[in-house]
């Protein structure tokens, strides 16, 4: 019986041994993950928690599921795959890179040989030991996709010619390999963490399936390299958040459901285009918000939501890329604040909710065919959304660089576009802006108003190829000549250069308000009616020209051929909404003791604009709300026994 005993206990202490062993298992040597030689105890993982040692390289040569994996003990340690089938790894929780650690696909043969252009052949390779026929090959002036047809000990021959001449060209030959990892909870590196190798064979693409939460990439190692991430987070709502440089190549993020938020580091593609869904995966999000940046070597096309809410950037192409917002009924685009940089064009259509509130957008037309546009927005089938621009800016700097371009700025959707408050479209750069014989061409259908435009176009022609009707500022840094027609509701010409124009046939005969605001001075080429008021901030205005009132700072000087006010009168504030200043115009039909208050919603006064007596006349009065928030004010004009009561809309 007592020998019986002893037995039950030795045969329970094995299994809390392996128990234990499960629970957490260390690599004891470098080998194969199958290898039992491999593991502290003799035990192989199929389960727990796993840690990659100091100085020991593990290869994966089986499918493995496990619980938490650790790569490296703080100065090394090396997980890779082996490289001879697809593999599979599944991690319930999560991966952690240490610090000098190491995890990396299938290394490649890394060797040199010589190159020609046009040529298949790589000679005088130094060497090809391990390889197999049907291995990728990469280098310079080899193409993506380029295998491995035949071989000796010394030469190669691939499926595809050299695009480039080299000798001594480093190569990189790698069995054509699509290795997995499914992470369940949070990736973490503090070493290297590469799934591509910058090569297009062998590759691994990361899952993030926590179906009911968020997930974390973060770490300050000095790579993290994706070659695909495919997010399966069961609904929008599960997140995969940011905080770290990353780097993705061709196939980039594939949504099944979930959301890619960049909230701190760069994300960039080095390759390829980035899709926000697809076509039949609209369950799919890219948030780049706080202070997250997002690079594309070539597209963004969304099909879910994108949201850009960041103080960095979003930068897209390289000449000929494009952001493209017209795939699909209620996908939506909102550009909150940040810098975007597109190398190419943007694309929306009434079918995407496209919103422009505050981000400063420069797009540049570097490499475009005959058929496109700089700036465009159309109908799209079944398309019922306005475009909606707020704030922030819109500049083209150059313009299109062929001669049979399509204009720089078009909108041709028949659903009438929302554009106010600070809204600007800036063309050009003064004397930076690329030539083009054809200049810049404005292209707008009769459902469309603009805002604020600033013309600084340099020696370039601008061309309205329709009428363009404005609300806004018509601001004139610079520009040889306006050829077409501006229809102005409420808008005030602006000339602030900083050498001496002409007003040529950039403004038309007769206008409602013109400012000065450059030193050197603004002469008429031809009789000038400003039928409201000529602001004189900086230098003068000199020629054929009449004006109603003339302010010079914060004094009218009434022009006596248009007569004297005959009641008192409070303009609304221009413009309205305002950021962080606006005009307030006001008339009084003759000598009286004059304020002009603004007071916010609980009646306290923030500004004293005018204290004193006034003579009649019309005049305009600058408030400055740059200390204020956002909000609604209200301004009284007194004068006399008359009390006059206006509200405008401050918008930061």
């Amino acid at each position: 019986m007592k020998k019986k005993l002893q037995s039950l206990c030795i045969v329970l202490a094995v299994f809390a041994l392996a128990s234990s062993a499960q629970s957490q298992i260390t690599s004891a040597a470098s080998g194969n993950w199958s290898s039992a030689a491999t593991w502290v105890g003799g035990v192989v993982p199929a389960s727990g928690d796993v840690v990659i040692a100091n100085g020991h390289t593990v290869t994966i040569d089986q499918n493995i599921s496990i619980a938490n994996l650790t790569v490296g003990g703080g100065t090394s340690g090396k997980l890779t795959f082996d490289g001879t089938t697809n593999r599979e790894v599944n991690i319930s929780g999560n991966l952690t890179v240490a610090a000098g650690g190491t995890f990396i696909v299938y290394p490649g043969v890394v060797t040199t040989g010589d190159v020609t252009t046009a040529s298949t052949a790589i000679t005088n390779v130094a060497s090809t030991a391990g390889v197999t026929a049907g291995w990728g090959v990469s280098g310079t002036g080899i193409p993506t996709g380029t295998t491995i047809s035949s071989f000796t000990a010394n030469s190669i021959t691939m499926s595809l010619a050299a695009t480039a001449t080299g000798t001594g060209v480093t190569l990189t030959l790698s069995p054509i390999i699509k290795d997995s990892i499914n992470i369940g909870g949070n990736l973490v590196n503090n070493g290297t963490f590469d799934m591509s190798l910058n090569t297009g064979n062998t590759i691994c693409n990361v899952i993030f399936n926590k179906s009911n939460g968020d997930q974390t990439v973060s770490g300050t190692g000095a790579m993290t390299r994706f070659r695909g991430v495919t997010l399966a987070k069961g609904t929008v709502t599960n997140k995969v958040i940011c905080n770290s440089n990353i780097t993705m190549s061709n196939t980039n993020i594939t949504y099944i459901a979930g959301t890619w938020e960049q909230n701190a580091g760069r994300l960039t593609c080095t390759s390829g285009s980035m899709n926000v869904g697809g076509l039949t995966t609209t369950t799919a999000v890219l948030n780049v918000i706080g202070s997250g940046g997002l690079q594309i070597s070539s597209n963004l096309n969304v099909y879910g939501t994108f949201l850009l809410n960041t103080t960095d950037s979003l930068i897209v192409g390289t000449g000929a890329g494009k952001i493209d917002l017209t795939y699909l009924v209620g996908a939506s685009a909102t550009f909150t604040k940040g810098t975007v940089m597109v190398y190419g064009k943007i694309a929306s259509a009434a079918l995407t909710q496209t919103t422009f509130n505050g981000a400063n957008v420069i797009v540049d037309p570097k490499a475009f065919i005959t058929t496109d546009y700089t700036f465009r927005q159309t109908t799209g089938t079944g398309g019922i959304y306005p475009f909606t621009f707020t704030a922030g800016t819109i500049t083209i700097p150059n313009s299109n660089s062929t001669s049979g371009a399509n204009p720089e700025f078009a909108m041709s959707s028949s659903v009438a576009p929302v554009m106010n408050g600070n809204a600007t479209i800036i063309f050009g750069q003064g004397d930076k802006t690329v030539a083009n014989p054809v200049g810049f061409r404005v292209n707008l259908n009769a459902a469309t108003v603009l805002n604020h435009l600033t013309i600084n176009t340099g020696s370039l022609d601008v061309t309205l190829q329709s009428n363009v009707t404005m609300n806004g500022n018509l601001t004139i840094t610079s520009c040889d000549s306006l050829k077409g027609a501006f229809v102005m509701k409420a808008a005030n010409y602006i000339y602030n250069g900083t050498v001496p124009q002409v007003t040529g046939t950039v403004i038309p005969d007769t206008v409602k308000n013109v400012t000065i605001s450059n030193s050197t001075g603004v002469t008429t080429s031809k009789k000038l009616t400003i039928l409201d008021t000529l602001f004189l901030k900086k230098g003068g205005l000199t020629g054929d020209f009449s004006a109603r009132v003339i302010v010079t700072g914060g004094t009218a000087v009434r022009n006596e051929n248009i007569g004297l006010p005959n009641n008192f009168v409070l303009e609304q504030n221009y413009p309205n909404p305002f950021n962080p200043s606006t005009t307030i115009q006001y008339e009084i039909p003759m000598n009286s003791n004059v304020s002009l208050n603004v007071y916010d919603v609980l009646g306290n006064a923030v500004d004293h604009l005018v204290n004193g007596n006034k003579e009649a006349g019309v005049y305009s009065v600058q408030f400055n709300a740059a200390n204020l928030s956002s909000g609604i004010y209200f301004y009284t004009l007194r004068a006399g026994s008359v009390v006059k009561n206006r509200k405008m809309l401050l918008l930061k």
